[in-house]
């Protein structure tokens, strides 16, 4: 079975996680998650995470599509993709909605490993989605300087 990456700003995100960790209520928890401060991974008309911190961040200025709330898009799956799009990103046709607990797993709890992907100069958070399970990577973007283009 295929993998389906999803990249999103770590930036951005940690923005999110640490309103929700602050906040003094949250949603109520999806499918059997932990109550508590999490990132919600959504795929409806868009793919995005949004924190289930209450009351909800605001969005921010020139945030596209009309959501209400800050969210934050998994890069080139916004407002305008296509149901296919939506589809080949995450591998299925149906709206998702997944909790991602941030002070889980215990030893260490999401909110510390995205924290420590910020301070060793990460600014990408990648879920991996996978046989009905989501695995959490960060990365640096690759800058490549163009080569010279040869003497003619």
């Amino acid at each position: 079975m295929f993998d389906h990456r999803l990249r999103f700003d770590l930036a951005a995100v940690l923005d999110l996680a640490d309103h929700a960790v602050a906040s003094p209520t949250h949603d109520a928890p999806i499918a059997g998650e932990p109550a508590g401060p999490a990132l919600l991974l959504v795929a409806d008309h868009a793919v995005y995470l949004a924190s289930n911190g209450q009351p909800p961040l605001p969005p921010v200025d020139g945030q596209p599509g009309t959501y209400p709330i800050r969210v934050v898009f998994a890069q080139g799956l916004g407002p305008a993709i296509t149901w296919r799009e939506r589809v080949h990103a995450t591998g299925t046709e149906q709206d998702l909605r997944v909790g991602l607990p941030l002070r889980q797993p215990a030893h260490r709890p999401l909110i510390d490993q995205l924290h420590a992907s910020v301070r060793h100069g990460h600014d990408t958070l990648v879920l991996i989605l996978a046989c009905g399970q989501i695995s959490i990577a960060s990365g640096r973007r690759r800058h490549r300087t163009p080569r010279p283009s040869p003497a003619a």
